[in-house]
């Protein structure tokens, strides 16, 4: 409806000859621009945060089709977007509901000099016409490095405003499994060009991809840059240090990460008790191959017996089976006895198979 609405007014100016010009100024009564450049004189390297803010009239911006912001690209400064808020909804001082875009980019520059940030296009369309603004053109000074500090910076890379450097194993041990070490990096300065690269002669090192993030603090916003390794070892190492070097107050300082030794148990201690284990193992094996055997003779001469006296239908016919035997233990031997004088001594003539068998079942090994 308000788009119609809108459409119309528009229609009505352009028949009554009101000039689009005055049409445009009117509805970016509607639009609030504004642009902050957080410091107009710095060194080289130093953060300065350019920041645009849009305020649009809540209905104005429901008649919005598109929005379009300019992005900001700089010759003598490394320049990067850090956060942007769109299409957020306030209520301003006067209780009127707007609605909020803001983009905010920090600066590095790269050289001493004057220069100057030149306007920002930003274009707005409704259904039947099209806005245009342009943010402020800005002017600032940067102050050429001192001396020695320049050269130190040639030969390293050395960042500009406060920071600090961590670093932390989050899982130690000592028996070879894999250890993760973690390195943090804050500043001001700029440091999204920056990696950490680890190397260990004797283990295996494996990168996870760096995090980079910002936080505003103040009119400043602080990065944090974070990169995990996992490390794989067969033997003990050393993680080495992660130095940087970082200027503020026109004071070179140095940071510097703890560096961590990792020891690992001595691979000849679980080799003996691994073989001491199979040694054990092994004479238990033989053991029981033992016992098995020997219950299987005892066994198949018990069945012997009792299967001679099955089989037989004499007790002469027994012996003569028994006897051909001649691995006997000492129970049989003492049943040949016992069966030869049934025989000779005709003691019995009568062959009772039930008999025999429980005379062999209650002779004791041991018995002669």
């Amino acid at each position: 409806m308000k788009q119609l609405l809108y459409s119309l007014l528009v229609c009505i100016c352009t028949m009554w000859g009101v000039d689009s010009q005055k049409l445009q100024n009117r509805f970016l009564k509607h639009v609030s621009l504004q642009t902050e450049l957080t410091k107009d004189s710095l060194q080289i390297g130093e953060q300065a945060v350019y920041r645009i803010r849009l305020e649009i009239d809540k209905e104005f911006f429901q008649s919005l089709e598109t929005l379009h912001i300019s992005k900001l690209w700089l010759q003598f400064a490394e320049v990067y977007e850090v956060q942007r808020i769109e299409a957020q909804s306030f209520i301003d001082l006067n209780s009127h509901e707007k609605i909020l875009y803001e983009i905010s980019y920090v600066l590095y520059p790269k050289k001493a000099g004057d220069f100057e940030i030149a306007p920002l296009k930003i274009s707005l369309t409704t259904k039947s016409q099209s806005f245009s603004l342009a943010t402020d053109k800005l002017h600032f000074r940067v102050l050429p490095n001192d001396p020695l500090l320049e050269a130190i910076s040639e030969d390293s890379i050395v960042l500009v405003g406060k920071s600090s450097l961590s670093s932390r194993i989050q899982n130690k041990n000592d028996s070879g499994e894999i250890v993760r070490y973690e390195v943090v990096l804050g500043s001001y300065g700029d440091i999204f060009g920056l990696e950490f690269i680890l190397g260990i002669e004797n283990a295996s090192v494996y990168e996870n991809t760096s995090k980079l993030t910002s936080e505003r603090f103040g009119k400043l916003y602080w990065h944090t840059l974070k990169k995990e390794f996992d490390i794989v070892a067969k033997e003990s190492y050393e993680i080495p240090s992660f130095e940087v070097k970082y200027r503020e107050d026109s004071t070179l300082k140095t940071l510097s990460t703890s560096q961590f030794s990792i020891h690992l148990l001595e691979q000849t201690k679980d080799t003996t008790m691994i073989q001491k284990s199979h040694s054990y193992i092994l004479l238990l094996v033989l053991l029981v191959i033992v016992i098995l055997v020997c219950l299987g003779i005892l066994l198949k001469k018990k069945d012997y017996l009792l299967k001679s006296i099955k089989n037989a239908n004499s007790n002469k016919e027994l012996l003569s089976l028994l006897l051909k035997n001649r691995a006997q233990d000492l129970r049989t031997k003492h049943f040949v006895r016992i069966l030869e004088e049934e025989i000779y001594k005709n003691k019995s003539l009568i062959y009772d198979k039930v008999k025999l068998t429980k005379l062999a079942k209650h002779l004791k090994m041991d018995d002669k």
